[in-house]
């Protein structure tokens, strides 16, 4: 016998003969007798094969551990078909055939299952191994790929940075954008690896339009500014203007208002004096009346002695005041002698000092046109006639 190969009784073929009387103990001797021979030969297979003074470890070991457990296996294995030949044979002792065949298989297992259980054992220890292995690889390339998406995602983080800098500009002072172009000057554009010439032409591309938009925001803001200024300069000027206009206004009101007062005190001394002129004229009338009563006394008196030399002293010469009509002049008459419109010196009365001031302000206001359009009661003629009367006074 080998160490492949396990020499196993023939069971010799049964050729059907009368069957003989026989009892129960000689069926079950001679339906064990094949698990019998087995059973005899299980001693030189624990002396072969039952002895597992081996390395499993090692190849050698593990090739004769697999030799050994498979020449107990062959044997093995052919029990439960001898039993359930002779089970089949004979059903009535099949209960003593599966106990003696448990017995045996048991007796089997107990060579067979040290074996098993070190091939088992490294089985699973290579299998261990094995997981542990690709576990490790797997893990490895995880980290491989982790470290490697981390490269790219920063070197991609980067280039974004860069081009962040156009987004971040916009809307900015140009001297904020001023100082974001010198930043991003000073922004390394090396150790991009297989990124480099990406991030050459995105700094290259945001440097050139903060560039522009840096132009397009001075022009704007520089605009703004002369825009502002002449805003400022405009307000200045009618503010100027305004208090210009305020101020000629203010002078306008004050001369029209001393031009009013001059004309009411000039009214009310107009007015006086015809009151004046209109009394004394009544009285020198009645003065005249009186005289002529007197004297038409003395003359009826003296008619009859002297009437041929008498004479209508009326004939002879008009009043001492006559007007255009021939009768008495009064003070109505006197104004209405000068022309219409025109007030000369001869015809402005004595004022007080307080009038006369104001008509050497009102003499001033010439050097502003004509006087009447801002509604005083003068033209610059009349006034020169009021500035003379007062130099006289």
């Amino acid at each position: 016998m080998n160490t492949e190969t396990l020499e196993f009784p023939v069971i010799a073929e049964v050729v059907e003969t009368p069957r003989p009387v026989i009892t129960i103990d000689t069926l079950r001797t001679t339906a064990l007798a094949p698990l019998s021979a087995v059973e005899q030969g299980i001693a030189k297979l624990k002396a072969e094969h039952g002895s597992t003074d081996y390395d499993i470890t090692t190849p050698h070991g593990y090739r004769l551990a697999t030799t050994r457990r498979h020449a107990v296996r062959l044997v093995r294995y052919e029990v439960p078909k001898v039993v359930k030949a002779k089970r089949a044979e004979l059903k009535d002792i099949s209960e003593a055939v599966q106990t003696e065949g448990d017995r045996i298989i048991a007796a089997l297992r107990a060579i067979e299952d040290p074996h098993d259980a070190l091939i088992t054992a490294e089985d699973e220890r290579k299998a261990a191994e094995k997981k542990a292995r690709e576990e490790a690889e797997a893990a490895a390339k995880a980290e491989r790929d982790r470290i490697e998406a981390e490269r790219v995602a920063k070197h991609r983080a980067n280039i974004d940075v860069i081009r962040s800098y156009l987004t971040r500009a916009q809307g900015l002072p140009a001297e904020r954008i001023e100082s974001g172009i010198k930043m991003l000057s000073t922004v390394p554009v090396d150790g991009f690896e297989e990124f480099a010439d990406e991030a050459r032409a995105a700094h290259l591309e945001t440097l050139t339009a903060m560039t522009a938009l840096h132009r397009a925001t001075l022009a704007r803001e520089q605009e703004a500014a002369r825009l502002e200024a002449q805003r400022i300069e405009n307000e200045r000027i009618a503010a100027e203007q305004k208090a210009e206009a305020d101020r000629l206004a203010a002078e306008r009101a004050e001369l029209k208002r001393q031009a009013d007062e001059l004309a009411r005190l000039q009214a009310e001394a107009m007015a006086r004096q015809q009151r004046e002129e209109a009394a004394r004229l009544r009285a020198e009338q009645k003065d005249e009346r009186k005289a002529q009563e007197f004297t038409e006394g003395q003359e009826s008196q003296q008619v009859l002695k002297a009437e041929p030399k008498t004479a209508d002293a009326t004939d002879r010469e008009p009043p001492a005041a006559t007007g255009p009509d021939g009768g008495p002049m009064g003070a109505g008459q006197a104004a209405a002698a000068a022309p219409a419109g025109e007030v000369t010196a001869r015809h402005i009365p004595r004022v007080s000092s307080k009038t006369r001031r104001q008509l050497e302000v009102i003499a001033i206001a010439k050097q502003f046109g004509k006087v009447t359009n801002d509604g005083c009661l003068f033209t610059v003629d009349e006034l020169d006639a009021l500035i003379q009367h007062i130099q006289k006074a």
